[in-house]
């Protein structure tokens, strides 16, 4: 599940973009390379300060479940 959301945003957000600007002419590309950067830059900002936290209550989570398995028994 986090490997999901913290996948491989940035080089498949540049492979569409430049298989979008070889299929079509757009009038606007200056502003779609600065969108798909600043999309690139903001997801490893955003993966940087929050991939430690879900980790650890991923790990908490799955503690947490061993303790009550083994209570069970």
């Amino acid at each position: 599940i986090v490997l999901s959301f913290y996948g491989i945003r940035g080089i498949g957000s540049l492979f569409y973009l430049v298989y979008a600007l070889q299929e079509t002419n757009f009038e606007n590309v200056v502003q779609l390379i600065q969108v798909t950067v600043a999309t690139i830059v903001l997801s490893v900002l955003i993966h940087g300060s929050t991939s430690r936290w879900a980790q650890k209550r991923l790990n908490s989570i799955e503690q947490k479940r061993r303790v009550d398995q083994l209570s069970d028994q």
